[in-house]
C-alpha cells in the first residue's frame, strides 16, 4: 500500500473529504499542516486510500477544496490553535498573529524559527509563509471578525478564483490576496464563533 501513496493527486483524481469531517482534531490539524507546508499531495493520496478502505462514498475534489474543508472544519470545532501549535506550542495565538502580520506585509516567510521538535532542529531556518498559510490566517481573522470585510466590493467569482490560485503548491499569489480570500470565505460561511469550543487539547493529543 506504500506504493499507492506516491500517486500524485490531480483535480481529476477521485478521493473523499469525509475523513476530515469525521476525523479527530489531530487528524484535521495534520491535513491543515500538509496544506500550509505544501506537502498536500501525499496526505491527500492517503486520505483517498483511507476512504476507499473504509468503503465510504468518495467524490471529485481538488486540493483547494480539501484544504479549505480542513480549515473550515477547524473553525467549526473551535480548534484553530491546532495548526499554530506546530509553530509555537507555548503561544499558538501569538504565532497566528505574527503570521497574519507577515502575510499582510506580503512576506513569504513567517519569521518564526523552526521549533526544536522538528527534524531540522537547530538549523536556524524559519518557516516559509505559503499562500495556503496566508489563507489559513485570513480564514481565522474572518471567523473572529465577521464584520471586518477586507474587500467589501469583491465579487464571489473573484474570491473563488483567488482560492483556486492560492491553495496549490508553489502559488505565487501575493500573500495579502491569500489573507483576503480566507477572510472573505470565512465571513461568507458565517461560522458562529460564540458556539465554538475553545481548544483545550493536550500537546500529546496534538502529536498523535
Amino acid at each position: 500500500m506504500g506504493g499507492k501513496t506516491e500517486e500524485r493527486i490531480t483535480p481529476d483524481t477521485p478521493f473523499a473529504i469525509a475523513s476530515i469531517l469525521v476525523g479527530r482534531d489531530a487528524f484535521v490539524d495534520k491535513v491543515r499542516w500538509s496544506c500550509v507546508t505544501e506537502q498536500e499531495d501525499d496526505t491527500l493520496a492517503k486520505l483517498r486510500i483511507s476512504e476507499i478502505e473504509k468503503g465510504l462514498t468518495f467524490q471529485q475534489a481538488t486540493t483547494a477544496e480539501v484544504c479549505e474543508t480542513a480549515v473550515a472544519e477547524a473553525a467549526r470545532r473551535g480548534t484553530f490553535d491546532g495548526l499554530y501549535w506546530w509553530f509555537n506550542p507555548q503561544n499558538p495565538r501569538g504565532a497566528y498573529e505574527q503570521i497574519l502580520r507577515q502575510a499582510l506585509q506580503n512576506s513569504t516567510d513567517t519569521g518564526i524559527p523552526i521549533h526544536e521538535s522538528f527534524k531540522n532542529e537547530g538549523n536556524g531556518k524559519t518557516h516559509g509563509l505559503s499562500c495556503a498559510l496566508a489563507f489559513e490566517a485570513g480564514y481565522r481573522f474572518g471567523t473572529e471578525n465577521p464584520d471586518k470585510d477586507p474587500a467589501p466590493n469583491m465579487p464571489d467569482e473573484q474570491v473563488q478564483a483567488l482560492v483556486q490560485q492560492c491553495l496549490v503548491s508553489g502559488s505565487t499569489l501575493p500573500r495579502t490576496a491569500g489573507v483576503v480570500a480566507g477572510a472573505k470565505r470565512a465571513q461568507a460561511r458565517g461560522e458562529d464563533i460564540t458556539a465554538l469550543v475553545p481548544d483545550a487539547r493536550s500537546a500529546e493529543a496534538r502529536q498523535r
